[in-house]
């Protein structure tokens, strides 16, 4: 068989109920070699290859995976998307979405497979014709397949004349989807006249409080209330509100309660505002208040939280954020504390992205991406600091502060050079700065810090927005704010949100359908989309190590058309839990361009993949086309092995450096009899090492280490190579956590978690459980609880308890299951597995440290300055 042409005899496009389709197969009337897929009806189908497309011609129609009634009241026929496996987001609708029947999906009739599906998924090239009510579609020769993949929902619409990100039939889904493309621009362009428009101010600001709350007349007057402009709104983001342990491990705050009450009290004083909704995790807390009056217009409300501290789920550091809807205007605020240290640039890179990609909120069965709201304000302890140098040093950066030289401190602000490279924050703007560095104060005063440690001043508090409508009327520092070694910063917007008049929307959207319908002839261009390069290489991947590589997708016809990325819909691959995409989708105008940045970030979600030995990746990506045919762009990498996600089964057994061994010694050192016990390598290193430098170290496993002496240590365990010298001990502290964390199945395996809660409160029977543990799962934890013990001995100088130690360690022993949302993604948060849960493990553990318990021959004093780690 030749060519296959697929015709479409479609009778309506208004009013119609969907109906089966009707298919028939027909030799082609214009070509000897082809054959027509001919539907007859009005409604839209997927076709797609029954098997091997380089081997069989044969096409199938798929079967849609949900449905709803349809809207048979004139409007035309619209169908939801639905989401691939591989997507992030379905975006938030306008209220005014339902007016065209777009919010409605298709019923099916019966259990047959011959059922209507949404038209974004057509894999063939549409060449548009008029006749007898007919649109035919022509596979175009040489396109060996045709992708099923399901259409991801519009992320966000740059229209260069839309600020508003989002017209109503943006997800239509109509019924001949080069339509789809076309009322979008149209409605487009005429927006401003069904659109109302109003101005709301907005005052956001972040404060690292450092566990201190101000008087309430310090807050109104110093803070609050200081430029005398009330706003509409006011969103207040904190950070470290608490410092002691129960709000990082037990996620219990003191000073929540106070804070809320301090605030509601200043702004009830100041005018009628309530507080509207709050969000916190361990010490980061958000705040929104809003005028009463405007409370009533706020619907679609959401929060959602992100750890990014130690092993990847402590909350030391991460942000919060909450979303709602004014109006048809959509809205977003996020408060984040990122890592320390002026050396840790490149941390603090990564956890802004981390937070963009996995900060989703879901709405109904909506989720919805940050960046997908018509205004976002993002705040908090950035913590970026100046770039020292030989050139810039300390006492340069004091007498610029001195002299108040805000310029000749920007060229150093290591924020600013990230954020013009592009690099951190891209999609934001920030207003000028004209105070004075936020940090670091002596407490109690405006005094640049005078300890020992002489840290130098930063900018690490800042206030940013994106958002076409919005404009910062005053960007201040509050200097005198005095209780914490940071000051609080502020900033006061106009911003203008948006309103649909829902009479004159249905005025326009029939005017702009007629006028499709009459000029439906003039569309019969198809998209020519080109990619630029069609395989990305991904060379030498590490754990925790992401990696970007980025694709130019180019519309080069001149209409406009709708480009979604994914996998297909029933393609799940080695890279698919780890693989971010952004943006998921896009409205592309004709003659134009734009990037898709694709990023693999190897960390806790791949364990079950790295534990079977799969260091190769191998990934068919489809740039699904509207209106045209799929494209592929092929994924291709290598992961270097590493100690990180596999068992102690493995670590034990091996004799050289996980490095040295390709896939297939793996794979063999995996099947050898483990009749040992003896605890691996990489954790005897570590632990000796904490005990010879840390014992007396305080905030140990509380304060984050360098993620570049982190990267260091995992190389010289992974090649074998000498452990570096490490400029902070809290570095090796960070990474026996995470290491621990990322074990294939934890050091008390889950198989036996069941048991140790019942035991919280019987040490005898948690003894029993720990000897019955597999000999290589009960060395390990006997040399874990020695070294903690030892820690306990010198408490007095490093200040830890055994409640701490074993809250903070009862997250990696004794770590639940690594399961995966509906989208391929691990929720971090769902490692802690509940606060009550995490108690009970807490418990269990902290048995074992606070009981006489000697674990067999695990400590011996034959060496002062070493904790010898033998066979038990």
């Amino acid at each position: 068989m030749g060519n296959t042409c697929l015709r479409h005899q479609q009778k309506s496009v208004v009013g119609t109920t969907p109906t089966l389709p009707n298919i028939k197969v027909e030799d082609s009337p214009s070509s000897g070699n082809d054959t027509d897929i001919v539907m007859d009806g009005d409604t839209p189908s997927i076709i797609s290859p029954s098997s091997d497309p380089q081997t069989s011609p044969f096409f199938r129609l798929d079967l849609p995976r949900h449905h709803s009634d349809a809207d048979t009241s004139g409007s035309e026929l619209g169908v939801s998307p639905s989401v691939s496996p591989m997507s992030d987001s379905v975006l938030a609708r306008p209220s005014y979405y339902q007016h065209f029947g777009m919010d409605k999906k298709i019923k099916p009739q019966n259990s047959e497979p011959f059922l209507t599906v949404p038209t974004k998924s057509r894999p063939a090239k549409l060449v548009k014709t008029v006749s007898d009510s007919r649109v035919a579609t022509r596979r175009t020769s040489g396109v060996q397949s045709c992708s099923i993949f399901h259409s991801l929902a519009l992320e966000h619409s740059p229209v260069s004349s839309l600020p508003y990100p989002v017209s109503p039939l943006a997800d239509s889904g109509a019924v001949t989807p080069i339509t789809n493309s076309l009322l979008h621009s149209m409605l487009a362009e005429r927006e401003n006249e069904f659109i109302w428009k109003d101005q709301l101010s907005i005052f956001c600001t972040t404060w690292n409080c450092h566990g201190k709350i101000p008087s309430k007349s310090d807050i109104e007057k110093e803070w609050l209330h200081s430029n005398q402009q009330l706003a509409d709104i006011y969103a207040i983001g904190l950070q470290e509100i608490d410092t002691g342990y129960e709000v990082l491990i037990l996620n219990q705050s003191s000073n929540q309660d106070m804070w809320e009450a301090t605030i509601s009290s200043v702004l009830k004083k100041m005018g009628s505002y309530q507080l509207f909704k709050t969000t916190r995790l361990s010490s980061m807390f958000l705040m929104i208040f809003v005028r009463e009056a405007l409370s009533a217009h706020i619907t679609e409300t959401a929060a959602h939280t992100i750890s990014t501290g130690i092993g990847g789920i402590l909350a030391n550091k991460g942000g919060v954020a909450i979303r709602f809807k004014i109006h048809d205007s959509t809205l977003c605020f996020v408060n984040s504390h990122f890592s320390a240290h002026v050396t840790e640039t490149e941390k603090r890179n990564s956890e802004y992205k981390e937070i963009m990609t996995d900060m989703l909120f879901h709405i109904g069965d909506r989720t919805i991406p940050l960046l997908s709201h018509n205004i976002v304000f993002w705040f908090g302890d950035l913590n970026y600091r100046f770039e020292t140098s030989d050139e810039f040093r300390y006492e340069d950066v004091m007498d610029n502060c001195k002299n108040t030289n805000i310029e000749g401190l920007k060229l150093h602000d290591q924020f600013y050079t990230e954020h013009q490279m592009g690099d951190i924050f891209s999609e934001f703007q920030e207003g000028e700065i004209t105070f004075l560095p936020t940090y670091k104060y002596d407490p109690g005063t405006n005094n640049w810090d005078s300890s020992a440690k002489k840290r130098c001043p930063a900018w690490c508090d800042r206030i940013l927005w994106k958002g076409e409508e919005v404009k910062q009327v005053s960007y201040s520092m509050h200097p005198n704010i005095l209780p914490s070694d940071h000051k609080p910063v502020s900033a006061l917007f106009n911003t203008e949100i948006r309103g649909v008049d829902k009479q004159k929307l249905d005025k326009v959207g029939q005017e702009v359908r007629g006028e499709l319908a009459d000029k439906q002839h003039e569309y019969n261009e198809t998209p020519d989309i080109k990619i630029q390069p069609p395989v990305l290489r991904f060379e030498d991947l590490q754990f925790h190590e992401q990696m970007t590589k980025n694709i130019l997708i180019t519309n080069e016809s001149s209409i406009p058309v709708r480009i979604s990325v994914g996998q297909p819909k029933n393609v799940k691959t080695i890279a698919s839990p780890y693989l971010r995409i952004s943006p998921l989708s896009y409205m592309l105008l004709g003659n134009s361009c734009f990037e898709v940045s694709l990023t693999i970030m190897i960390g806790m979600e791949s364990i079950p993949l790295i534990s079977r030995g799969q260091f190769i990746i191998e990934l068919m990506l489809v740039l699904h086309v509207e209106t045209g045919i799929d494209k592929y762009i092929y994924v291709t990498g290598n992961y270097l092995p590493s100690s990180f996600g596999v068992s102690l089964d493995l670590l034990s057994r091996k004799s050289d450096p996980i490095r040295r061994l390709s896939c297939m010694d793996i794979g063999r050192v995996s099947k050898k009899t483990n009749t040992g016990a003896k605890v691996p390598k990489e954790i005897r290193i570590i632990v000796d090492y904490l005990y010879s430098k840390a014992l007396h170290t305080k905030d140990l496993f509380m304060t984050q280490g360098l993620k570049s002496e982190m990267r260091l240590i995992r190389e010289a365990l992974d090649t074998g190579a000498k452990l570096p010298q490490l400029q902070s001990v809290h570095s090796a502290a960070d990474f026996l956590v995470t290491f621990l964390m990322a074990l294939d199945d934890p050091v008390i395996p889950i198989r036996f978690h069941e048991r140790c809660m019942e035991a919280v409160s019987d040490f005898e029977e948690a003894k029993l459980i720990i000897e019955s543990l597999p000999p290589i799962h009960r060395s390990t934890f006997h040399c874990l609880i020695a070294f903690l013990k030892e820690l306990l001995n010198n408490s007095q100088t490093n200040k830890l308890t055994s409640l701490y130690l074993s809250s903070v360690f009862a997250l990696c022993i004794l770590r639940p299951k690594i399961t995966y949302n509906e989208n391929g993604k691990l929720e971090k948060n769902d490692l802690r597995g509940g606060t009550n849960v995490h108690q009970q493990k807490s418990s269990f553990l902290e048995l074992f440290l606070t009981n006489e318990y000697t674990p067999e021959n695990c400590l011996t004093n034959s060496t002062p300055n070493s904790l010898q780690l033998h066979k038990t």
